[in-house]
Formats: C-alpha cells, sequence, structure tokens
C-alpha cells in the first residue's frame, strides 16, 4: 500500500536520507467504506463529493476502496431509521471521520452506532471515544499534540505488526512523525479504552499547551460484545481508534479545518489499520512470510560535518533481527554496535567516513538476508 502525495508534506529537514522500501506483505482488501462526516447534506448518502475533509477520502481510494459518504442526524435525540442503519450496514467498513459535532453521539442515537451498526467501525475522532459519547474510553480528557512519533506497544501481537510492517522504525518506535503540524494539530484523548479494549500504539509528546505526555494511546481497538458506555451498550462489531486529522483553529470551523493530517508514515499505518478494521481486528498477516528488499539503499554524497541517516522499511514476520553494518576501504565488514534499528544516523561525518560502505542484515525465522551495498561519500567542507 503506497500512500499518495499530498499538498501538506512538511519536510523532516535537509538529511542526507537512504531510503529502502520494502515489499507489502498482503494485498489490499478493496472494500466499499462509508465515510462519516458534517461535510454534506444532513441525513443523506452520498458520493466521495469535494469537501476539505476529502483527503481522507482520496487516501482511501488510493488503496483502491470505494468511498462513500453518509452525513447523520444532528441531534442525538433523533435516532437512526432502520433503513438508514441497513444501508449502513452494507458497507464493509464504516469510518466516522473528525469534521462532525460530536453532541449527537450521545443518548439515546449513541446506541444505535454501538450497538445496532454491525459492520465493523473506525473512528480517527477523538473526541468521539470519550467516556462522554460513544463511551469506549475510561474518560474524557482532550489534549492538542505535536507531530510526534508512534510507539508500537507489542510488535509481536499480528495486528500491532501489521500495522507497522511498511514503516521505517527505530525499534518499536516509528524513525519519523506520524501527522502534521496543521492549525491545532491531532486532537488525542489523554485516558485508555475500557475493560475489554487494548492499545495497540501510544506517543510520548509535549502537547500544544507546552505539558510532556506520555504513553498516549495513538491505536486501540475493541472486539464485538465490549460493554461500553458505561455498561449501557455492548458493541456490535469490531471498533477500532487511529487518532488523526486537524483540530480547527481557535474561531474556526470543524468543517474547513479538519483536514487530513498525517505524514507518509501516518498515511503508512492508517491504510494497514484500514486493513485490520476490515478483518474485525485480525491482521492479514502470514508468519512464514521471509524478509526480502524489494528496493536497495542508496549511495550518499555529503559535505563533512552533515548528517547522513540511512533507513529502511522492513516487512516480514516477527520477530526480526536487524544489524547494520559497516566496511571502510581496504577493511573487513563488522557490525556497528547499537545500529540493531530500520535507521542508521551518524550525527555529523568526517573526511575519515569517505568511501565507508553500508548494508543491512535482516533475519527471522523463515530466512536471512543483507541489502545492497550503499557507499558513503564525504567533500570537504571549502568555504
Amino acid at each position: 500500500m503506497k500512500p499518495i502525495k499530498r499538498d501538506l508534506i512538511k519536510p523532516f529537514g535537509a538529511l542526507a536520507l537512504g531510503v529502502l522500501t520494502l515489499a507489502a506483505m498482503a494485498q489490499t482488501h478493496a472494500a466499499n467504506i462509508l465515510w462519516v462526516s458534517d461535510n454534506g447534506t444532513t441525513n443523506t448518502f452520498s458520493g466521495p463529493g469535494d469537501y476539505p475533509d476529502g483527503g481522507w477520502i482520496r487516501l482511501l481510494q488510493s488503496a483502491g476502496h470505494n468511498v462513500n459518504r453518509y452525513n447523520g442526524p444532528d441531534s442525538q435525540n433523533t435516532r437512526l431509521t432502520a433503513a438508514e442503519l441497513a444501508a449502513i450496514n452494507t458497507n464493509d467498513l464504516i469510518i466516522l471521520g473528525r469534521a462532525m459535532n460530536s453532541a449527537a453521539f450521545q443518548n439515546p442515537q449513541v446506541i444505535d452506532w454501538n450497538v445496532n451498526i454491525t459492520k465493523p467501525v473506525l473512528t480517527i475522532n477523538a473526541y468521539l471515544v470519550r467516556a462522554s459519547r460513544l463511551g469506549w474510553c475510561t474518560g474524557s480528557t482532550m489534549i492538542d499534540d505535536t507531530p510526534t512519533r508512534v510507539t508500537a506497544v507489542d510488535l509481536n501481537d499480528p495486528a500491532t505488526a501489521y500495522i507497522f510492517s511498511d514503516v521505517a522504525m527505530e525499534g518499536n518506535t516509528t524513525a519519523l512523525p506520524y501527522d502534521e503540524a496543521i492549525y491545532r494539530n491531532t486532537s488525542q484523548i489523554l485516558e485508555g479504552p475500557v475493560t475489554g479494549g487494548r492499545i495497540l500504539a501510544t506517543a510520548n509528546f509535549i502537547d500544544l499547551g507546552g505539558t510532556p505526555r506520555q504513553n498516549i494511546p495513538i491505536i486501540m481497538e475493541w472486539p464485538a460484545g465490549t460493554r461500553v458506555r458505561g455498561g449501557a451498550d455492548v458493541l456490535g462489531s469490531y471498533r477500532m481508534y487511529f487518532a488523526g486529522s486537524s483540530r480547527e483553529p481557535a474561531g474556526g470551523n470543524i468543517l474547513q479545518h479538519c483536514v487530513e493530517n498525517l505524514t507518509p508514515t501516518g498515511e503508512a499505518m492508517f491504510l494497514r489499520a484500514v486493513e485490520i478494521a476490515l478483518n474485525s481486528g485480525v491482521a492479514p498477516f502470514d508468519p512464514t512470510w521471509p524478509v526480502g528488499f524489494k528496493t536497495q539503499p542508496q549511495s550518499v554524497t555529503v559535505v563533512e560535518n552533515s548528517l547522513v541517516t540511512f533507513s529502511c522499511v522492513v516487512t516480514g514476520a516477527f520477530p526480526r533481527t536487524l544489524q547494520w553494518q559497516r566496511k571502510d576501504p581496504g577493511g573487513d565488514w563488522t557490525d556497528i554496535p547499537g545500529a540493531t534499528s530500520a535507521t542508521y544516523v551518524m550525527p555529523s561525518v568526517t573526511p575519515a567516513d569517505d568511501g565507508a560502505q553500508f548494508r543491512l542484515f535482516a533475519q527471522n525465522n523463515i530466512n536471512s538476508l543483507f541489502s545492497e551495498v550503499a557507499t558513503l561519500t564525504v567533500l570537504r567542507d571549502t568555504t
């Protein structure tokens, strides 16, 4: 699954980046997905349309999915009709967007979203999973993040491993942030899931107010049958939360300013999470999948004192062993101490590094192999 390029992608600095992209481990399941937001006509099903939150739909379409819209009743006191529920449940997956007023997701309408929708539901909206709305989490404390890397809770878990399998990692944390700084950034919820749910990924960041935050849940899931909303509702099917989308600026409009804000790292993770949700929490993952290289590391030429990063996106069944190796001119290949993640950073290269070669060793229970060799050329700074 290759994320599309978007208009709002922020660069991550002037790094000399050798990127190694590895093959995806499963084919995308092209699905019928219903995108729910307040864009469009109230109480109406429609095509994708052209709205500010359309970046999410285009991302899903880029993965081969067929996406339509639904704008539900504005009042929490208005229940979904039998016809509306039937139409919603014809889809393979329902995604609750960020561009909507969460007030409608209270009693009694909330019963329909929790109980009477029997197809998998994924939401990117932290405001919806609050205890005071859908009730999937134990609290309702909202914070806004700054662009953050994401940490997998357990890469030996197949679903978690699948979500992270197509992005560059440093240990169990993404090498790059998953979201971008747009308006008030991504809204996050402080509290975790109710009993029966579980956290797949977390993040540490300094929130928009300047407070350091630790282990904030970024991806969570709840199986069908989980009791939510203080035990009042029993989930009619699988549910997932993947924190995403910008928050509108002060005085802004959710319909205009709640837009797709994922980096390429976040987009790759999101599309994988969609596949997990489509399978009701089961990863389309082959435990016998070997490690393999689709492309190879690129040689890099930089001026002395520059930072150089070699980064690999490693796929294949977990557990995996990674080890960067270096060979100086006239020397032998040796392991680089501590370079055991998918990314190897040289903070400041010198002329002594000129001509050094680098490769990555990858191994799982199925096979092992080396990447091709990347050569580092260091030019003297004559300024």
